[in-house]
């Protein structure tokens, strides 16, 4: 019986601490939160009669509708010249203008990054380069276009062309610029 007595003390005492746990947990009042609670709402209360009223909105007219609409599709092509008390430089200089007339040639359909310069050869005295677009090889002269920004053949040598490209900036004036095609690393 003493050992019987022996294995009960260890779960006896365990069931007595869970029992006083338990009573503690269910004895507990919450009437003094409560009581907080309802200072601190009465203290913070929103004051709704401070706030005015939203202002009616009133739409600007636009009074620049006789001038040069910047989102036309004309003058993002670059066909049409702004006002000319807006803009002192014209739109596109008279040495420039020639290169947006006529038609495209075959290679102005590619960008300039698609195209491989594989050689050169020489034509009655002209150097002609060969350059690679789509699954063909052309042959390019001095004065050609290539690309999609009017490159203009300037220069052809064995190991380069050199265009000279056209560049709009932000204003919507058209910068030439020189661009350099080199022949393609081991295709020469």
């Amino acid at each position: 019986m003493s050992r019987m007595l022996g294995l009960f003390s260890p779960l006896l005492a365990l069931q007595c601490v869970a029992v006083l746990v338990l009573v503690g947990c269910g004895v507990s009042s919450t009437e003094d939160l409560k009581a907080w609670l309802d200072t601190e709402r009465t203290l913070l209360s929103a004051d709704t009669s401070s706030f005015a009223a939203p202002r009616a909105f009133v739409p600007e007219a636009y009074t620049l509708a006789d001038q040069v609409d910047p989102f036309a599709s004309s003058r993002l092509n670059g066909t049409e010249a702004p006002a000319t008390d807006t803009l002192d430089i014209p739109l596109k200089p008279a040495g420039l203008a020639l290169e947006f007339t006529g038609q495209k040639q075959d290679l102005e359909n590619f960008p300039l990054e698609s195209l491989q310069f594989r050689g050169t050869l020489a034509q009655d005295g002209v150097r002609v380069a060969l350059v690679w677009a789509g699954d063909r090889l052309h042959q390019v002269r001095p004065g050609a276009y290539l690309g999609t920004r009017k490159g203009k053949v300037l220069e052809i040598s064995p190991t380069a062309i050199v265009l000279r490209e056209l560049e709009q900036d932000a204003s919507g004036q058209w910068k030439p610029k020189n661009t350099v095609l080199p022949v393609r690393e081991g295709d020469k």
